[in-house]
């Protein structure tokens, strides 16, 4: 599986602050200089994709890149079937991708892919108005939800219903590229081309799903928009148990979910009852299940990228002492942030 986040961003989509970009470029001439990095070409003028490649070959990540603020979108490429997991805001840029792709001159594959939704709560379903390959008749997309989210989209979206309009304009008449709605039930497994999928019910406000996607022996389990009221939960553990990738909501530290501190310079008030994890009951739940790796997801939009590193160096270290605490070695776990437009192979 070839797994590339398009949005990992929770609640709302979060556009970086003008003043980030300014501190970024300035800490990144700042540590070239101290490293020597610039004298190479300070006796020219040089041009921006030189400059652009002593930033990447020299900074780390955290120093020069963007973590990305679209809303939750994660497409699945595997070797027979394509596979888009929620459709937050990232799927607009996704749609833009697959429009080139599928539009080359030497494409010759099929313009087929599946949409899986867990719920419909509006930034997971913000981007489905603006992915034009819906709209093209020529695509095949079979859209997969629970049946709620399938009767709520048809209320929001059907030309005749009276809710139609109101959200936005698009009717399910326009999204031409959309063949076929199936409805899926958790527990109840179901095969897309080589891949099976399973899906858990999760604990948030309104009915979802986590998703297991297993292909070519590998595992990636899929779960956000989920709340442990006591971690880990042991039905999740199994679900996720030695899964080769997690991505996980991880959206508050427990202190902000308790209502002890605030998310930056907002007063603290307690999430619980939210919907969503804590990194430590994340991470908790990654240990417990002997996933191989983990990956933060469903960032609070109110964060700075430098507030979202602290938050991985913080999961890290919780990661290496409870590892240490059942005398495994830390290798055992790889926990990052999830990051928009990186991509992996399973």
């Amino acid at each position: 599986m070839k797994i590339r986040y398009w949005g990992v961003t929770g609640s709302y989509p979060r556009a970086a602050e003008p003043a980030e970009f300014t501190e970024r470029v300035a800490q990144a001439i700042v540590a070239l200089q101290r490293a020597g990095t610039l004298q190479s070409i300070n006796d020219r003028l040089p041009n921006a994709a030189e400059v652009a490649t002593l930033v990447k070959q020299n900074l780390p990540p955290q120093q020069h890149a963007a973590l990305g603020g679209q809303t939750t979108c994660i497409e699945v490429q595997t070797p027979v079937s394509l596979i888009i997991l929620y459709a937050g805001t990232g799927l607009s840029d996704l749609g833009r991708d697959l429009e080139c792709r599928w539009s080359a001159a030497d494409y010759s594959g099929q313009r087929v892919a599946h949409l899986l939704l867990s719920h419909a709560h509006m930034d997971h379903v913000q981007g489905l108005p603006f992915a034009m390959p819906l709209y093209d008749p020529a695509n095949h997309v079979t859209l997969h939800a629970l049946q709620p989210v399938l009767d709520g989209l048809a209320a929001l979206m059907n030309e005749h219903s009276t809710l139609q309009g109101i959200l936005f304009p698009t009717t399910t008449t326009m999204l031409a590229g959309i063949k076929q709605y199936q409805p899926i039930q958790p527990g109840k497994q179901f095969v897309i081309g080589a891949t099976t999928i399973d899906s858990l019910h999760l604990h948030h406000p309104t009915a979802c799903v986590a998703y297991r996607l297993t292909s070519g022996g590998k595992k990636f389990v899929f779960a956000t928009d989920f709340e442990q009221t006591v971690p880990p939960d042991p039905k999740l553990i199994e679900f996720c148990r030695d899964a080769d990738l997690l991505y996980a909501d991880a959206q508050f530290l427990q202190s902000e979910y308790d209502g002890q501190t605030p998310v930056r310079d907002e007063r603290p008030v307690s999430r619980a009852g939210w919907g969503h994890s804590t990194v430590e009951a994340t991470v908790e739940l990654a240990v417990a299940a002997c996933v191989r790796r983990l990956h933060l997801g469903h960032h609070d939009p109110r964060r700075t990228d430098a507030g979202l590193y602290d938050l991985e160096r913080h999961a890290k270290t919780l990661a290496i002492r409870l590892l240490k605490s059942q005398n495994l070695p830390a290798k055992l776990l790889q926990v990052e942030l999830a990051r928009q437009a990186e991509s992996g192979v399973l």
